[in-house]
């Protein structure tokens, strides 16, 4: 548990190997927001990560849900979350 992130469920792969020397880029997108049913305060996301090698070929594949700590948002930001409109960083809440 790390700044009160639990870990629930993950798949892990590894499509290919990797050697010394290669040059690893790693992608996270998150894939879905789902309130907690028993812990309003709390949501499930679920992340996928990708580390791609300098050929741009998947080395490593994680897919894991999470636990993670709701903040409380305005109302607009809420929706924008649950039309999966596109967001720009930073959020502010």
């Amino acid at each position: 548990m790390a700044n009160g992130i639990v870990s629930l469920d993950g798949e892990i792969s590894w499509p290919l190997p990797i050697s010394l020397g290669d040059v690893l880029h790693v992608e996270s997108e998150v894939v879905e927001v789902t309130a907690s049913r028993s812990k309003p305060q709390q949501e499930i996301v679920t992340v996928q990560n990708t580390a791609l090698n300098q050929n741009g070929e998947a080395v490593y594949l994680l897919t894991a849900k999470l636990l993670v700590p709701r903040r409380p948002c305005n109302p607009r930001l809420d929706d924008a979350i649950a039309s999966n409109q596109a967001l720009s960083w930073p959020l502010s809440c």
